[in-house]
């Protein structure tokens, strides 16, 4: 179930969904699916599901898109929300953190959208 979720999350980055929502579709209780969570990820199904966020913002990072464009990719209500909340998680703010990846990647890749890999999954990297 804790995965179902996760997927079903990791589909609902840009329009996040309620806990409650998210556990009657794996066919659980909100309290349920928390206790799940607790198990086998180690945090509230609302923090992995903000640390989805981050990370998929994260890796947008890569990318020419706006600081605006990625808070509405990840359900942010604007590039400040996101700002407050990536420096607060991550200790750092998007902005800089892109100038460090920038810095790091070939040329080549600094383009257009973040690499696609069908075989990614946010979710299977440590929360």
């Amino acid at each position: 179930r804790v995965s179902r979720a996760l997927l079903i999350m990791e589909q609902n980055l840009a329009r996040p969904m309620p806990v409650a929502k998210v556990a009657a579709q794996v066919h659980t209780s909100a309290r349920q699916l928390e206790r799940l969570f607790k198990e086998k990820v180690g945090c509230a199904p609302h923090t992995a599901y903000l640390r989805l966020r981050l990370k998929h913002a994260r890796w947008m990072l890569n990318s020419d898109l706006s600081l605006a464009a990625i808070a509405a990719d990840t359900g942010f209500a604007d590039g400040a929300h996101l700002s407050k909340t990536f420096k607060l998680v991550y200790g750092i703010n998007p902005s800089e953190q892109r100038r460090r990846l920038l810095a790091q990647a070939p040329k080549a890749s600094r383009r257009g959208s973040p690499p696609t890999d069908a075989a990614r999954r946010i979710f299977d990297e440590a929360l």
